[in-house]
């Protein structure tokens, strides 16, 4: 893969996930706060954001484990399942950076 085919790639990747957290934080964030599902959760499961947030970001990883398993033995994992869980995945990286940068303010 050439430089300019993996900076064609990688851009349109970053730009498609900003869509899709654009579309989720219409449904997700309530009262104006990004991050709010994540400290809920945290409340219900008495830990801190970030750990709940893993949690959630965590079947996301094992779907993708699961996928490359399918690799190795030959099944076929179609793109649209693979560009959801990659996306999902680098969505909830972002989400992470974003509650620890919130938690440097506090």
């Amino acid at each position: 893969m050439t430089k300019n085919e993996f900076k064609e790639i990688t851009d349109k990747l970053l730009k498609d996930c900003t869509k899709i957290r654009n579309i989720k934080s219409e449904i997700y964030a309530t009262g104006g706060d990004r991050l709010s599902n994540f400290k809920s959760a945290a409340g219900l499961q008495r830990t801190i954001p970030e750990r709940a947030l893993f949690g959630m970001m965590s079947k996301h990883l094992v779907g993708l484990s699961d996928f490359v398993d399918c690799l190795e033995n030959n099944f076929v994992v179609n793109k649209e399942e693979w560009d959801e869980k990659i996306m999902d995945s680098i969505n909830y990286l972002i989400l992470l950076y974003a509650l620890l940068k919130e938690r440097e303010q506090v």
